[in-house]
């Protein structure tokens, strides 16, 4: 990867947005990549709508501003899809991961597109994260998708790393419990 690998996450206060673009952040620094991630948000809220960045290369990155035509978008809660222009954010040929129980033709009815080429991917991290952690934070999920879908990152530096960033404040069971939903998120996100 030679030139910036951009990513914009959409999500609301407490689904892990901001945890989640640090995680990647930190996993790719182990993959010796120059990284970037930071949030853009209103208010502190739980609930609230936020947008989080991250920009990965193998060069120094030199940009210091929002992402505003990303590679990647990822999508922590449907209800924003109506929210986001796709065709005037998104890179020609980018990707979206949406965290949804829908199939990608009900996505796309819903999402505002035009002409530009993209990819869309459901994965339902809410459903997982319910099932493995037994609540509704489905960051971890999205970064096993997300990992599956590019293969940017390894899931092992993702599952280091999500060790190392959360163990004092959550345990080893939360831990272990993450990892499950990592896992099971790589093996089901769909196109």
């Amino acid at each position: 990867m030679s030139k910036v690998f951009e990513i914009t996450w959409y999500g609301r206060g407490g689904l892990g947005a901001k945890t989640g673009a640090i995680l990647l952040a930190d996993a790719a620094i182990a993959a010796d990549k120059y990284v970037q991630a930071f949030p853009e948000y209103g208010p502190e809220r739980q609930g609230a709508p936020l947008k989080v960045y991250n920009r990965i290369s193998d060069d120094p990155i030199r940009l210091h501003t929002a992402v505003t035509e990303p590679n990647f978008i990822i999508v922590i809660d449907p209800s924003l899809l109506e929210n986001i222009n796709f065709e005037d954010e998104l890179k020609e040929d980018g990707m979206i991961l949406v965290n949804t129980d829908k199939n990608v033709d009900e996505i796309k009815k819903r999402m505002k597109t035009g002409k530009k080429n993209f990819k869309i991917y459901a994965l339902d991290a809410t459903a997982i994260s319910m099932k493995h952690l037994g609540k509704n934070i489905p960051n971890i999920a999205i970064l096993g998708g997300f990992a599956k879908i590019t293969g940017l990152i390894r899931l092992d530096e993702i599952k280091k790393h999500l060790h190392a960033k959360l163990i004092t404040k959550y345990g080893e069971d939360i831990i272990k419990k993450n990892v499950l939903a990592l896992e099971s998120a790589y093996e089901e996100v769909k196109q």
